[in-house]
């Protein structure tokens, strides 16, 4: 009832980018080789450090290695660092290997060269996730990684807006190219990107200084933020166990249209509460009268009363 009710009310929507806003199978279109490295060696490094995160990119890779049937084992990796919306580094076959951001390879000191740099805008304006693979700090492959926007997530939004929420804005790790992309296509006002783990959960609090919340995940990245709102809504379909267990509504589908149909629900619920309010009160306010002005008695009173009870 009260989940419902701030429902209801909320006007400013959060919504997690992969598997909330798109599809949540990414599927690996390119690699891009530098440095005279081979795909085969990129492919068993990166399959096998990816073995150690949960993350649909992750599964990309991963699906990809198998695809074109690389040999990997994530027990080949040693000294595994994970590094929370960043990628993850270790150490292979007596060489220090990484995948991840450009900010990340940046922190580590990998240089990137201005053509490299230019591939990566290009690649990133029309909604592609680059992963930078490092090896021995020099850079040894880009991972052109793509996902599908939900069906009908643009005309979702839009009925949305109609319905009451005043502000959506999608919070994602990914670049900020890419998230601009995927906030254009959307429909989204707008996205705050290349966040960690923390950040979704802060971004939550500073617009709770303004309105009520509703952040829309499914991974474990998103518990925190989905505890913190006033209503968490994960993605049931897909999504992590902590997400669902954190959440005060699981939408078990596909389809982003669940969301919509469960915020109208929660205005049509919101509707009739206050409807069969004011039924109450116009019925007592009558009884009320009808006493007074001699009109009403005991039996009518008591039959008019139990009516109004039933019809509430």
């Amino acid at each position: 009832g009260e989940v419902m009710e701030v429902f209801a009310r909320a006007q400013t929507l959060l919504l997690d980018k992969t598997g909330t806003i798109t599809k949540g199978r990414p599927t690996v279109n390119q690699i891009m080789l530098y440095n005279e490295s081979t795909q085969d060696e990129v492919m068993h490094a990166v399959a096998s450090l990816e073995s150690y995160v949960t993350h649909p990119l992750a599964a990309a890779i991963l699906d990809y290695a198998k695809e074109i049937h690389v040999d990997f084992h994530m027990e080949n990796v040693q000294n595994i660092e994970l590094f929370p919306s960043q990628g993850v580094g270790g150490v292979i076959a007596g060489a220090k290997w990484m995948i991840g951001t450009k900010m990340l390879l940046a922190q580590h000191n990998v240089k990137i060269d201005d053509a490299t740099v230019t591939q990566f805008i290009e690649l990133s304006q029309i909604g592609n996730t680059v992963l930078f693979v490092a090896k021995s700090d020099k850079l040894a492959a880009l991972i052109i990684i793509a996902d599908q926007l939900r069906p009908g997530i643009q005309t979702d939004i839009a009925t949305l807006k109609k319905q009451g929420i005043k502000e959506v804005v999608m919070l994602t790790g990914d670049q900020n190219m890419t998230a601009k992309h995927i906030a254009t296509l959307s429909g989204i006002d707008s996205y705050v990107a290349e966040m960690k783990p923390e950040d979704k959960a802060n971004q939550v609090r500073a617009f709770q200084r303004k309105n009520k919340v509703v952040m829309v995940g499914d991974g474990i990245n998103d518990a925190p933020a989905l505890a913190l709102a006033d209503v968490g809504i994960a993605m049931g379909n897909g999504g992590s166990d902590i997400a669902m267990e954190t959440a005060d509504i699981v939408l078990m589908g596909t389809s982003f249209k669940q969301l919509v149909h469960a915020y109208h629900l929660s205005k049509a619920t919101m509707a009739n509460l206050y409807q069969n309010h004011a039924v109450a009160l116009f019925t007592v306010i009558v009884l009320l009268l009808g006493v007074v002005f001699g009109v009403v008695h005991l039996a009518i009173g008591m039959f008019v009363h139990e009516a109004s009870v039933l019809l509430v």
